[in-house]
């Protein structure tokens, strides 16, 4: 798709710091790469079980180590998807708000909401602006998503914001020697 002034408008206004038309660029061109990949991403997570193998075995058991008990803590998921790891961090006892920029993902997650009932507040959201949830949060989690924000110190501060003094901000990147020619990584 491609976006109208208003929308580039907002693009540029988005987040802190200097908005050059290269940031602005690469927002979009973000953005339409994912409104044309989502509905194929979310088919495939579906047809693999929830998920790929890296990610059911790899990623998310060192993830959940690493995030350690969350009993009765404030959790917010950047960038969330299609929800699985809200889901999962809800099952261990969080209460969860969740949000990414899709759509598509945010209403498989709340059609997902609906059968499971764990008290997930999923919004449609970009990372790039104020963050959809309370403040004093224990927890930030933004997996496999700084990828693909071209203003990652907004994501940054937006999530030192929202967390409580003492709070935790846990991401994980893909790394390096795995980006691929279309990436938007540079080195």
């Amino acid at each position: 798709p491609t976006f109208s002034e208003p929308v580039r408008r907002d693009i540029r206004m988005a987040g802190q710091g200097p908005h050059t038309e290269d940031v602005v660029e690469k927002e979009m061109n973000t953005r339409q790469r994912w409104n044309r990949l989502a509905p194929e991403y979310l088919e495939a997570i579906l047809r693999k079980e929830k998920g790929d193998y890296l990610r059911n075995k790899l990623l998310t058991p060192s993830l959940v180590r690493i995030l350690g008990p969350l009993d009765g803590l404030r959790v917010l998921d950047v960038g969330c998807g299609e929800g699985y790891l809200a889901r999962r961090m809800a099952r261990k006892g969080a209460r969860v708000w969740a949000f990414d920029w899709m759509d598509i993902l945010i209403s498989h997650a709340r059609e997902e909401e609906q059968r499971s009932r764990l008290g997930i507040q999923y919004a449609v959201a970009d990372a790039s602006r104020r963050f959809p949830c309370p403040s004093a949060l224990h927890l930030v989690v933004a997996n496999m998503v700084l990828k693909d924000m071209p203003r990652i110190q907004t994501t940054v501060s937006e999530a030192h914001r929202v967390l409580r003094r003492g709070g935790r901000f846990v991401l994980t990147v893909l790394h390096p020697c795995f980006c691929m020619s279309s990436s938007q990584w540079q080195a």
